[in-house]
């Protein structure tokens, strides 16, 4: 099934991979960025840290360039969002208050 799925996504253009079922993108703030975690190795551990912060909106998280999921990523909370965008590096996404 993995297989047809890989199958699928490599021959639809446009299509980005994502990890976890998050969306491929990176976000920006308006204003400042909120605390984050300096430890997270996850997308979840980003999400989570969004969750527990009630001025969070939004969450973008780059895993570490060459040791994803052993080292931190860069794990960034914000309180609005100014601009979303593709990356082929980076995960992003929103949390529903």
């Amino acid at each position: 099934m993995r297989g047809l799925l890989m199958a699928a996504l490599i021959a639809a253009p446009g299509v980005a991979l994502a990890q976890d079922d998050h969306e491929m993108c990176f976000m920006s703030a308006v204003t400042v960025t909120l605390p984050a975690p300096d430890d997270a190795l996850t997308t979840e551990d980003c999400i989570a840290a969004c969750q527990a912060n009630t001025d969070c909106v939004a969450w973008t998280y780059r895993p570490h360039g060459f040791a994803a999921g052993e080292m931190p990523g860069t794990c960034r909370l914000m309180p609005d969002v100014y601009e979303t965008t593709a990356s082929d590096s980076a995960f992003c996404g929103r949390i529903g208050r």
